[in-house]
Parts: structure tokens; C-alpha cells; sequence
């Protein structure tokens, strides 16, 4: 996932340079690797920045008087009068960028730092690559029609193109297209039905990319299509999901005041209010909450549990065995799992389970502390807590916590005094397990902990920390006017 913030810095290479006295472009113990990307250009302010996934590439927008350009890893591309918003985008392994230019009132895109054609205008949001980055579309404007260039091949011409997407394996792209005042979706080049709308952002593949679905309006009434089969109509119609093997799909609709869920079109009780419809990682069960005279309710495999004066965060463990909710009790929570009610408290956040689906643990505050309960036991008391985590295997938990004026994380129980470090971001585990990192402050400097040791000072830390296949984590920073990458 990209990651996009405000930076007052931009950087240009500064090929082969390293920072003396420390290892470059490799692990030690108790040493960082850090490799200097470039330096500021003079005169030149960044106005945005965003990061690959993995934490180890960075794209900054820079402006200067009336241009602008994008600065890949300190390279920078052509000066242009604008780069267009959405962009720049690194593809989902981190390996390809894109984003859209404009140049004395004519647009392009540029992928992998090669402009393409110039058009009339790119819609916002596109480029967009998918999954797997071995594709790239984005929508285009020549005169008063629009087209989706996909991989450098243009579609047919549309009077407006929409909310253009990519099937999760990248095999197939589906936009919304209107023609005169219909409008219709795309699939793979191909329009279908129209309709008088089309829900925006509706557009939904399963999991697997083997279905494919949207909510549409005709004469009034709106619709769930589902592999190209619509519906019935209702008065409104909320967002469709699919079970992750993509077999079942669900969605609510409300006629008149009365909301239904239908799951695999079959239609469940009537309600006031209806919540979105949540799968067990198996796809065999399905939840929501509901409302009906004042009260809520949790709905599991079609059978509504105790009333309560809230219901929500709903979760299925990964098993799909076990389902957990926060309930509301007058001016106290609670967790319920499997229908049995737990300890009330002042409030409940963050209910996860472990990969084992044996544990799980919660957030919760009662008076002036807050702690962590796990599998029904709490923790100790702190002023405040936050950011909880379990690691994959779930056998580890950690979070952030504060004494008084003091922080420290809790790593499977034990307190680790932060001797005034504050934690700024969620720790995380390695993908093993075996050790755990997050950013952190200390005076006006930014630091990344890993194990419990500090390691380089910078003024900012622009991505990551993220953890590494070979265990070590990677970032990006900026110590003054230069910008570093750095191995932990």
C-alpha cells in the first residue's frame, strides 16, 4: 500500500554516496545500514511524498515558481506546469510508479518515467496498476469524449468513464461508462446493461477474480448486479461483499423504512438499521448487526443473539469457529464471544484474534486506566494504551502504553521503559515472529526501535519501518537537506 504524507524537503541523487563510519548496504550487529539518496535541490519545496510498500522507495512532488516534478528515489523526472492529483503511485510490489502530468494545457501520463500521449485531460486517480503490477490503466480526454488506456492501448471512447479497476489477479478491468445519459460498466472492453446510475465505487471483484459486482438505478428502483444477473429492485442498496473463496456474496437493501440483508439472494428479517455483512475467512459463516426498536443485535448464520444497547466490530476468528463483538450495556462494553457476554468496562476497542484462533485480545479502559485483556485475563493498568498487535502465529502481543508522562511498550506481558522515547506507530512483528520495531520520538528527532534498541537519529522518517525477508527492517529518513535509506 502507498503511503503518502507532507515532507518540506525533496531530495536529487547523489549516486554511490555513504555516510562515513557507518555500514552501508548491509546488516551488523547494533549498526544501521544507511545509503545517502541525494540532497535537496536548491530552491525547489516538496509538496507531497509518497512510499512503496516495502518502505524502500520514495517519490516526492517538488515545486518551484510554476513547475513542478516528481523525484523517484532522488532521480528526478522532466519538469512539468503540474503533476495531477492522484499521483505519483508505485504499483503494489513497489518494483513500477506512475502518475499524470500537465504541460501548457495538455496531459499525459508517465509510467516507469516514460511519458505517454498527450490528451486533453487524465482523471483524477488514474494511473492505477494492478496487484501484481504487471498492468497499468488510466482514463483519458480527447475533445469531449473519454477513453481507458490500459498498457498503452486505448478503449473505445465514452461521454464520461469512471472508477476504473483492476480483477485482484490483474486478468480483468471494469470501469463505469456513460453514453448520452445511460450508463453502463465495462468488463474486459465490453460495455453492459444500461441503467440511469451506477453506485460510485460499487465496482466489486471477489477474491479470487471469479465474480464481479455493482449496484445500479433503473426507473427509481437500485439494484445489486451480480455477475451481470440484476437484481431486485429496492429503494436503496448498500455495498456488495464476497466470501474471500469468492462462493457466496451478500449485501443489505432497504424498501420503504425496513432494511434486509440477502445473502446468496435469500432474503433475512426485517430491520431498522442494517450493518455490512461480514464472512468467515472460510466463507461457511456470515454475520452483521441490526437494529430493531431501539436495540441492537449481532445476526450470526441467520439467527439473531441477545439485544444490547450497541452492537459493532463484529470479527469471525481466522478458523471461522469463533465470533466476537463489542456489546453496549447502558454506559458500559463488553466482549462477547461465541454469545457469552464478558467482563464489562468503561470501553472496548481493537478485538483481534491470533492466527491460532485460540487466542484474542482487546483493548479496554475502566475509570482513569486502560489495559489489555487477553483471552479474558487483564493486564496491568496504564493511563493509556493503544496501538495493540499480535504477531502472525499469534503467541505475541505488544502495544503502547503511558504512566504518567512516561511510555513504554508492553511486549508479551513484560514493560519495556522507553527512557523517553514516546512510540509513534503500531509496533510490529517480524513475519517469524522473533522480533518486533516502531518508530518512535525522542526529543524532536525521529528513531526506529527494533528489539528495544534506538537506532540512527533523523529529522524525519518519510516510510517504514518494514520488515525485510531476511529479517532486518528498511525506511526511508532525512537527517537536514538529505534523504537516506536505511537497513536495521
Amino acid at each position: 500500500m502507498n503511503k503518502r504524507m507532507l515532507s518540506a524537503t525533496a531530495v536529487i541523487i547523489l549516486s554511490g554516496a555513504t555516510l562515513a563510519g557507518l555500514v552501508v548496504g548491509c546488516r551488523a550487529s547494533g549498526q544501521a545500514g544507511v545509503n545517502l539518496l541525494g540532497v535537496l535541490p536548491a530552491g525547489w519545496r516538496a509538496v507531497e511524498t509518497v512510499s512503496s510498500g516495502d518502505g524502500l522507495r520514495l517519490a516526492q512532488v517538488i515545486a518551484k515558481d510554476d513547475k513542478q516534478r516528481v523525484v523517484i528515489d532522488g532521480r528526478p523526472d522532466p519538469e512539468y506546469d503540474s503533476i495531477l492529483p492522484g499521483g505519483p503511485v508505485f504499483s503494489p510490489d513497489g518494483r513500477r510508479i506512475a502518475y499524470a502530468a500537465q504541460t501548457g494545457g495538455r496531459s499525459r501520463a508517465v509510467i516507469d518515467g516514460k511519458p505517454g500521449p498527450e490528451y486533453d485531460g487524465v482523471l483524477a486517480g488514474t494511473p492505477v496498476f494492478s496487484s501484481d503490477g504487471g498492468h497499468v490503466a488510466y482514463a483519458a480526454r480527447s475533445g469531449d469524449k473519454w477513453l481507458v488506456v490500459a498498457d498503452g492501448r486505448p478503449g473505445p471512447e465514452f461521454d464520461a468513464v469512471a472508477d476504473v479497476v483492476f480483477s485482484p489477479d490483474g486478468r480483468h478491468l471494469a470501469y463505469v461508462a456513460k453514453s448520452g445519459v445511460r450508463l453502463s460498466v465495462v468488463f474486459d472492453g465490453t460495455p453492459g446493461a444500461e441503467y440511469d446510475a451506477v453506485g460510485s465505487g460499487s465496482l466489486v471483484f471477489s477474491s479470487n477474480s471469479n465474480r464481479f459486482a455493482y449496484t445500479a438505478r433503473d426507473d427509481n428502483r437500485w439494484l445489486a448486479v451480480i455477475d451481470d444477473r440484476p437484481g431486485l429492485g429496492f429503494d436503496e442498496v448498500g455495498a456488495v461483499v464476497f466470501s474471500a473463496d469468492g462462493r457466496r456474496v451478500a449485501y443489505p437493501a432497504r424498501r420503504g423504512d425496513k432494511w434486509v440483508v440477502l445473502i446468496d439472494r435469500q432474503y433475512g428479517r426485517e430491520y431498522d438499521t442494517t450493518g455490512a455483512v461480514v464472512f468467515s475467512p472460510d466463507g461457511k459463516r456470515a454475520g452483521y448487526v441490526a437494529k430493531a426498536d431501539g436495540k441492537w443485535t449481532a445476526i450470526i448464520d441467520g439467527q439473531p443473539e441477545l439485544e444490547y444497547d450497541l452492537v459493532r466490530d463484529l470479527v469471525f476468528s481466522p478458523d471461522g469457529r469463533h465470533v466476537a463483538y463489542v456489546a453496549g450495556i447502558g454506559a458500559k462494553q463488553t466482549v462477547v464471544m461465541d454469545g457469552r457476554p464478558g467482563a464489562a468496562s468503561d470501553g472496548v476497542e481493537t478485538v483481534v484474534f491470533g492466527a491460532d484462533s485460540v487466542r484474542f485480545a482487546f483493548l479496554a479502559t475502566q475509570g482513569d486506566y486502560a489495559f489489555v485483556v487477553v483471552n479474558g485475563r487483564p493486564g496491568p493498568g496504564f493511563h493509556e494504551a493503544r496501538s495493540l498487535v499480535l504477531s502472525a502465529d499469534g503467541k505475541r502481543v505488544a502495544y503502547a502504553a503511558r504512566q504518567n508522562d512516561d511510555w513504554v511498550v508492553v511486549v508479551d506481558g513484560r514493560v519495556r521503559p522507553e527512557s523517553g522515547r514516546v512510540p509513534r506507530t503500531t509496533p510490529q512483528f517480524s513475519p517469524d515472529g522473533s522480533r518486533v520495531a516502531y518508530l518512535a520520538t525522542t526529543g524532536d528527532k525521529w528513531v526506529v526501535v527494533l528489539d528495544g534498541r534506538s537506532g540512527p537519529e533523523f529529522d524525519t522518517v518519510n516510510s517504514g519501518p518494514v520488515f525485510q525477508p531476511d529479517g532486518s527492517i528498511g525506511y526511508l529518513a532525512m537527517r537536514s537537506d538529505s534523504l537516506f535509506r536505511v537497513r536495521q
